[in-house]
């Protein structure tokens, strides 16, 4: 569900680029979902593809630097949501400490920019940064588990 959703909130704002937007999130939701079901290291993949999608149309149409603090996080939960999926249920309190460890990390540098933040590239370049910094998160976490990436 929260894979769902970030594929869609880009096309919101996707104007002329939402055929590419919508394919890069339909293409992101199978992968996510082949992640599922057949093996967890096409998680990245789709992480990745969803990444491409925000700031493809981030480029395009400028969004909030606001924004990427929440898509971030969404990028998050949705590796340990889909982790945790393979490898047995965790503890809810853990889940929602590496969220909110992430969602405060990622708005410390949109804080540190100033409520206004940089425009057009740098607010792209800075957006996908977080994302960045957001999914080795989760990949950290499964290598510490033994996930195999």
């Amino acid at each position: 569900m929260v894979g769902a959703a970030l594929a869609a909130y880009p096309l919101a704002d996707a104007g002329e680029l939402f055929p590419v937007a919508a394919s890069l999130g339909a293409l992101a939701l199978v992968v996510l979902g082949l992640a599922l079901v057949l093996d967890a290291r096409l998680l990245l993949w789709a992480l990745v593809i969803l990444t491409v999608e925000y700031t493809l149309v981030d480029l395009a149409h400028t969004q909030s630097l606001l924004v990427a603090p929440f898509y971030g996080t969404g990028l998050l939960l949705t590796g340990e949501l889909t982790y945790a999926a393979e490898t047995g249920p965790r503890l809810w309190p853990r889940l929602l400490t590496v969220a909110g460890a992430a969602f405060t990390a990622s708005f410390v540098s949109v804080l540190a920019a100033g409520t206004s933040g940089p425009g057009g590239v740098g607010a792209a370049v800075l957006a996908l940064a977080a994302a960045g910094v957001l999914l080795a998160v989760p990949l950290l976490l499964l290598r510490r588990d033994g996930g195999g990436f």
